[in-house]
């Protein structure tokens, strides 16, 4: 008899037990604990999901910005290089300048020095023309007094000749000198 008593009162609890469910169904705190919850996950996965589209969003204007400022500064630093090629070309050339400043300074004083020289050959050839002058004036003088000592010499020789043939010895002598 204890089981059949066991047994029975089973039954009479899991039947108690399902009327209690039956009547309970529409207000089952747990279901509508399920349903809030099944809600808010929604709104929950809805919320997230429109903040994945935002951050996609931003992701990619940063993604774009980021390219964008990359090729910015790629640009920037083919500027400056560009920029330190002028300057050693510039200094390079600023370099010839000053060399061919150098050059000129050089050049002036060698023109320099050339005009002194050529001032002082100008003066000289003054001299050399008054020296000129002179010595064509001494010259004309010897010229004339050779002519002078020429006619003299030929006049003392016809006076010597005259001599000598008056003098018997003189014929010798006279002979000689022919």
């Amino acid at each position: 008899m204890s089981i059949i008593t066991i047994i029975i009162s089973a039954a009479i609890a899991a039947g108690i037990s399902y009327l209690l469910h039956i009547l309970d169904k529409d207000n089952n705190s747990m279901e509508k604990v399920k349903r809030y919850a099944d809600k808010r996950l929604a709104e929950f996965n809805q919320y997230f999901q429109t903040e994945r589209k935002t951050l996609d969003e931003a992701s990619a204007e940063i993604e774009t910005r980021q390219a964008q400022a990359s090729a910015a500064i790629r640009r920037f630093e083919e500027q400056i290089s560009q920029f330190k090629k002028m300057t050693e070309n510039l200094q390079a050339d600023s370099n010839a300048v000053h060399n061919i400043e150098e050059k000129i300074t050089d050049y002036d004083k060698v023109v320099s020095e050339l005009i002194q020289m050529t001032a002082r050959v100008e003066e000289n050839l003054e001299n050399v023309k008054k020296e000129s002058l002179v010595i064509d004036k001494l010259y004309e003088r010897l010229n004339t007094n050779q002519k002078k000592e020429s006619i003299l010499i030929y006049s003392n020789l016809k006076a010597v000749k005259v001599f000598l043939q008056t003098v018997p010895f003189g014929m010798l002598f006279l002979w000689t000198i022919k």
